[in-house]
């Protein structure tokens, strides 16, 4: 077939064309446009809530969001992305004390991102336990070479007496006046405390009482009058301690703390639930003649901190999680080798022994319970002194 040109047919073929192509531009445009109008970033509609929950219980967090699909998850714990954390629900399952901290979420798609508030999650808050100040006024103090022997090592308090072992014995007296000193039946090496209902332990592998360095797998309750009873809790699972350094053995409100090689362990009482807590440096302590050193685990904030004799002349505290260590109490005239101290929530005091000279007396091997300030709080252990109000003024008498 034979095309033949026009000046008419070319006249209506570049019309069409130029039509053609007119709209092509426009419904290119209006593409755009409707893509423009569907190109909506991240927007959180409902906000994570801040929960506060007990040991072993299963947290949710949840949020909602708008914006153009598809929509990404990754929640962050502390500002660090938590592990196939992906969709707009977080679920923590049997959560222990290293599960609290801040939580939140970022949104994402092509075409931005948003951030949600944070949830803090806090745990056990029922058993925050912090030292404010440790005084020295009212106190009470003699010299426990008779009853105890040699010094040694080792304390703790139960609901009426408080125990310290010696070369010789384990020694006992009220706890409320430090009077009716006598010997326990036995000799413990591995003394300890749950601070939240004053009752006294031993550290024990099965039935046998640990007397220094190996297995715990329990703790034997030790009742007022210093006899092992048949109450025994078994832990979640066995930490073992060693021969490399001395144990620390650091009675909590409702825990107990175990230092051991730059390692640290959380025993929540009374179920045993074992935490590993992780590495803690402990920069220096004093040293008792037994096998470990003595102190009071805190917990704050979420944080468990060691609190210990640091040196001649002061009480030290370390934080767990970064080992920042700070100076809890400072005493001019010393406090000796001091490295078993305890607390008594119910009494709001705290008992020590060292041995040779110090601030309390010249005393060889002095027990002393002078004032221990602690928080009176709703958000706190409560607690209920039977001296003076507050908890910090003279009030007990000088021998």
């Amino acid at each position: 077939m034979r095309f033949v040109w026009s000046k008419f047919t070319g006249a209506r073929r570049i019309h069409s064309i130029i039509r053609l192509g007119l709209l092509c531009i426009v419904g290119w445009a209006m593409a755009a446009l409707t893509a423009h109008a569907d190109a909506d970033p991240p927007q959180i509609t409902l906000q994570p809530v801040s929960q506060s929950v007990t040991s072993g219980s299963t947290v949710v967090l949840s949020i909602s969001a708008a914006g153009t699909p598809p929509l990404s998850y990754q929640w962050l714990d502390n500002g660090t992305n938590v592990p196939n954390a992906i969709s707009n629900n977080l679920t923590l399952k049997s959560v222990t004390i290293l599960s609290g901290g801040s939580y939140q979420v970022v949104v994402s798609n092509p075409f931005g991102n948003a951030t949600s508030e944070v949830a803090r999650i806090s745990i056990d808050e029922n058993l925050t336990f912090r030292v404010l100040a440790l005084r020295t006024n009212g106190f009470v103090a003699f010299e426990v070479g008779s009853i105890t022997g040699d010094d040694r090592g080792g304390m703790a308090i139960s609901s009426n007496s408080v125990f310290l072992t010696g070369d010789s014995a384990t020694g006992r007296w009220r706890k409320q006046d430090l009077t009716s000193g006598a010997r326990a039946p036995q000799q413990y090496n591995a003394l300890t405390s749950d601070l939240q209902t004053e009752k006294a332990y031993s550290l024990a592998n099965g039935n046998a009482l640990l007397n220094g360095p190996g297995p715990v797998t329990a703790l034997i309750e030790i009742n007022d009058s210093g006899t092992l009873t048949a109450s025994r809790i078994d832990l979640s699972q066995t930490i073992s301690l060693s021969f490399n350094e001395p144990v620390g053995i650091f009675a909590g409100y409702g825990r107990v703390v175990l230092h051991d090689s730059g390692h640290a362990y959380n025993i929540a009482m009374p179920s045993g639930l074992v935490t590993d807590l992780g590495p803690v440096t402990i920069p220096y302590h004093n040293y008792s003649e037994n096998w470990a050193f003595w102190g009071v685990a805190e917990y704050f904030h979420g944080q468990i901190s060691l609190v210990y004799g640091r040196d001649y002349t002061s009480i030290g505290r370390t934080r767990i999680g970064d080992s920042f260590t700070s100076t809890l109490a400072s005493f001019s005239l010393g406090i000796s080798d001091l490295a078993s101290f305890t607390f008594s929530p119910s009494l709001s005091r705290w008992f020590f022994h060292y041995e040779g000279g110090a601030f309390l007396a010249p005393a060889m091997r002095p027990l002393a319970q002078p004032k221990l300030c602690s928080p009176r709080t709703t958000h706190f252990p409560r607690l209920s002194p039977t001296r003076r109000a507050g908890g910090c003024t003279p009030a007990h008498r000088q021998h």
